[in-house]
């Protein structure tokens, strides 16, 4: 798995960046099982995430450069080692080939995440019937 040109402290280090990367988007794509974990997700979660993402750059692309500049090459090994990323790679190569806007863009998961937790919140809190 280590990238041509870096270290492999750099390697290790990207590749926790990538793995950390996939744990936030399937944090915010699955909160809603949760009560609590949606609250956080509506109210601390997406917000810093779409903050980040009206940053002039990503925070962790940004560190994954700094760590190796070939990281690409790390997070595409990461990614294809582990089964469910590499299935949600792929269907958003799918979406992303078949569909106007791909619902499995970064603000599409955003949109998800906040539409299933604030419903999860909403229900939990009895505002809607059961």
């Amino acid at each position: 798995m280590a990238a041509s040109g870096c270290s492999t402290l750099a390697t290790v280090v990207t590749a926790i960046l990538v793995l950390v990367h996939i744990a936030a988007w399937t944090f915010i794509l699955f909160a809603f099982v949760d009560e609590r974990a949606a609250r956080f997700n509506v109210t601390v979660a997406i917000p810093l995430v779409y903050l980040a993402h009206v940053l002039p750059f990503h925070v962790l692309t940004a560190s994954k450069q700094r760590a190796c500049g070939d990281w690409m090459q790390v997070d595409d090994a990461v990614v294809d080692a582990l089964v469910l990323p590499r299935m949600f790679k792929q269907a958003q190569q799918y979406a992303t080939e078949r569909c106007f806007q791909s619902p499995i863009s970064p603000q599409g998961m955003l949109v998800f995440g906040a539409l299933t937790s604030a419903w999860r919140v909403i229900y939990s809190a009895g505002l809607i019937g059961r």
